[in-house]
């Protein structure tokens, strides 16, 4: 099996084509989100809020769009090349948090959160407390 990844950053997926990769000899089949009901689409570790192969909007380059299945991982790699992904280019690119802001972009349904004990407890009594801000590109 081989994954067929998304070679772009932030555009909607009109169309997924992986006739020519199953004509090639030992492939055997192509699944996208197509062939996945809503509850065997959805993964993650603590929520299920990711897809399993996108099918709708990429929100990065190298997501998962389906999988080749071929008789080995040579033949299911070639194969998954051939698969034809057609975008639409989706503007504005928001970047940073403050795009986020400017342009009203927020996932629906967050924040979500996991609670364990006191936490304002648990920070008035521990030794070191760390404060401040993290950007991560």
């Amino acid at each position: 099996m081989a994954l067929v990844l998304s070679t772009k950053a932030h555009a909607k997926v009109v169309s997924i084509d992986a006739t020519e990769a199953l004509s090639q000899p030992g492939v055997h089949a192509f699944f996208s989100a197509k062939d996945l009901s809503r509850d065997q689409a959805r993964v993650g570790a603590v929520f299920h809020d990711e897809e399993l192969f996108i099918s709708e909007t990429v929100t990065s380059q190298g997501q998962s769009l389906g999988a080749i299945v071929a008789d080995d991982q040579v033949t299911a790699q070639r194969a998954a090349r051939l698969v034809k992904v057609v975008y639409e280019e989706i503007s504005p690119i928001i970047v940073t948090i403050e795009d986020a802001i400017k342009h009203k972009s927020y996932f629906p349904g967050y924040p979500k959160v996991l609670s364990n004990g006191d936490v304002e407890k648990a920070l008035e009594v521990a030794d070191n407390v760390v404060s401040g801000e993290v950007r991560i590109g």
